[in-house]
C-alpha cells in the first residue's frame, strides 16, 4: 500500500475487512464514506456536506474525527514524531538513512492507517461470547468531591425512568474516580457509537448550572474501551446487578503482557479458574477484560468483587485453605500469569451505588 495512494488504499482495505461481516445496523457505505472523507479533510462539516447531509450523520462524523485524531496523535508520538517539529529526525539509527517528520501529508496518511485501528477493530472485537458486556471506562483525575458527587447525583435523578445509558461510579481515592459504562458485546460498533451520541446529545441540552458542575467536577479524563472475556471470568450462576451492588469493593489487577506470552497468560488464568471450580469455590466474583481502544496493549484487567476490604481478606484466606490439596498446581498457574507480564499493577475501587445508574 503506497503512502501516496491514501484514498484508494483506505477504500480497498475497508472493503476487504468489512466484506461478509454483519453490519450491526450501521450502513457500510456510510462508514466507508466517513473514514475516507476524514482521511482527506480535517473539518467534519466538510465531510457532512460531501456525504449524507443529515444532522445525526454530522454528529457521528464528529465522533469518528475525534477518535481518529486522538489515536493519530498518540500513534505518531510513539513512532518518534514530535508535535510541531519541522526538522527531520532519525528513524532507526544514525546510519539507517530513514527519517520522519510531522507535516500535514503525514498526518493525513496516518489517519488512513488509523482507520484500521479505530473503525475496524471496534467491529472485530465484537466476536465475544453472548451475554458479556464490553465496558467504556472513564478515569477522572483531579476530582473535586462535592461537585463530582453533585454532578452524578443530578444525572441519576435527571435520567431516572428513561432509557439513557447506564453507568457505575467507582472511587480509587478522593481525587481519582471511574465511570464504567456497559456496552453489549453483540451491539458491535453501534453500541459504542450510541453511547457517544447519547452523551453528546445530553450535553447539548445541559443547563448553565449543569455545565458549571461538569466544568468543575474534575480536571482531566481518560477514556478507554475494554473487551469482556467471559470465558476467563469467574462468576456466580445468579450474577446480576444486585451482586455488584452488594459487593461494592473491588480489587483491580492490571497485567501488562509480553506480546509473545498472551496465550500463556490466558491458559494459566483459565486453568486457575478450572481448579477453583473443581473445588466448588463459590465465593469468588471475578470479571476479566482485555484492553481495547485507548489502552496500551496487550493488557488485561481483572476485577475481583467483595463486600468490603475485610470480607475480601477473609475470603482470600478461606480460598487459600481450600486450595491446599491442589496448591502446587494452582501456584504454578499463578506464576505463569505473573511471568507472562512485564508489569502488574493493583488498585482498589469502591462503588458509589448512589451515584451509579444501573446496571454495571
Amino acid at each position: 500500500m503506497g503512502l501516496g495512494d491514501e484514498v484508494v488504499s483506505s477504500s480497498s482495505v475497508l472493503s476487504v475487512l468489512f466484506d461478509g461481516m454483519p453490519r450491526g445496523g450501521m450502513r457500510f457505505d456510510m462508514v466507508q464514506a466517513d473514514v475516507e472523507c476524514l482521511a482527506r479533510e480535517r473539518d467534519p462539516v466538510c465531510c457532512y456536506q460531501q456525504t449524507s447531509g443529515n444532522s445525526q450523520h454530522l454528529k457521528r462524523i464528529t465522533d469518528w474525527r475525534v477518535m481518529l485524531n486522538l489515536i493519530v496523535l498518540e500513534l505518531m508520538g510513539r513512532c518518534g514524531f514530535a508535535r510541531g517539529q519541522s526538522k527531520f529526525r532519525r528513524f532507526f539509527s544514525e546510519s539507517s538513512g530513514y527519517y520522519k517528520r510531522w507535516d500535514g501529508q503525514m498526518f493525513r496518511t496516518f489517519r488512513v492507517l488509523v482507520a484500521l485501528v479505530v473503525a475496524l477493530p471496534l467491529v472485530l472485537t465484537a466476536q465475544m461470547t453472548p451475554g458479556g458486556s464490553n465496558i467504556i471506562v472513564d478515569k477522572y483525575f483531579g476530582v473535586t468531591s462535592p461537585q463530582f458527587r453533585d454532578y452524578f447525583t443530578h444525572l441519576v435523578e435527571k435520567y431516572q425512568g428513561t432509557d439513557a445509558s447506564a453507568w457505575g461510579i467507582y472511587f480509587e481515592s478522593p481525587t481519582t474516580a471511574y465511570r464504567i459504562t456497559p456496552v453489549p458485546a453483540e451491539s458491535r460498533l453501534m453500541g459504542v457509537s450510541e453511547v457517544l451520541d447519547s452523551r453528546m446529545t445530553g450535553f447539548q441540552d445541559f443547563t448553565e448550572r449543569e455545565r458549571e458542575l461538569w466544568g468543575t467536577a474534575w480536571n482531566a479524563r481518560q477514556t478507554t474501551l475494554w473487551i469482556a472475556q467471559p470465558e476467563l471470568s469467574y462468576l456466580p450462576d445468579d450474577m446480576s446487578i444486585g451482586t455488584i451492588e452488594d459487593n461494592p469493593y473491588s480489587r483491580v489487577m492490571f497485567y501488562r503482557l509480553k506480546r509473545s506470552d498472551v496465550q500463556k497468560f490466558q491458559n494459566a488464568l483459565k486453568r486457575r479458574g478450572e481448579l477453583d471450580r473443581e473445588l466448588g469455590i463459590d465465593d469468588l466474583i471475578l470479571r476479566v477484560y482485555r484492553g481495547g481502544l485507548g489502552t496500551r496493549g496487550p493488557v488485561y484487567m481483572l476485577r475481583f468483587h467483595d463486600e468490603n476490604m475485610e470480607a475480601a481478606a477473609r475470603d482470600r484466606a478461606a480460598r487459600g485453605a481450600a486450595r491446599q490439596g491442589i496448591m502446587e498446581e494452582w501456584q504454578a498457574a499463578n506464576r505463569a500469569m505473573n511471568q507472562a507480564a512485564w508489569n502488574i499493577e493493583m488498585v482498589t475501587n469502591f462503588r458509589a451505588n448512589n451515584l451509579s445508574r444501573n446496571p454495571n
